[in-house]
């Protein structure tokens, strides 16, 4: 069990409750946001571990995120994740200091990835 508080931005009501629910299981402490908006009201009120960003959002791009995350001391883990995008151009979005995964992918699969960036 990690205890690693997460947040998981997500704006497919049923993915984000698989993955909440997944990563519970996990021991994960599971914060939900569905839009861009509430994920950056989330990241300034709250500290997180890791973020998990949707690629994709009502709101904006995922990787919109990516600064407001990196901003953050200490500097949460991130993936960043779609499934509708081209994966080449992701991974350069995403750099060194995160990493994309297409979707889907369960929280067993993101658990690995996030333990490799070294921060679970």
């Amino acid at each position: 069990m990690t205890g690693a508080r997460l947040l998981i931005v997500e704006d497919d009501p049923a993915l984000a409750q698989m993955l909440r629910l997944g990563f519970g299981e996990l021991g994960y402490r599971v914060c939900l946001a569905g839009s861009c908006r509430q994920a950056r009201r989330m990241l300034a009120e709250t500290r997180f571990d890791l973020v998990l960003l949707d690629y994709h959002l009502p709101d904006g791009k995922g990787s919109e995120l990516l600064e407001v995350c990196r901003s953050r001391q200490p500097e949460p883990a991130i993936i960043l994740s779609s499934g509708h995008t081209d994966h080449e151009e992701l991974e350069r979005i995403a750099g060194r200091r995160c990493r994309f995964v297409p979707k889907p992918a369960a929280a067993e699969t993101l658990d690995l990835v996030f333990r490799t960036l070294g921060r679970v």
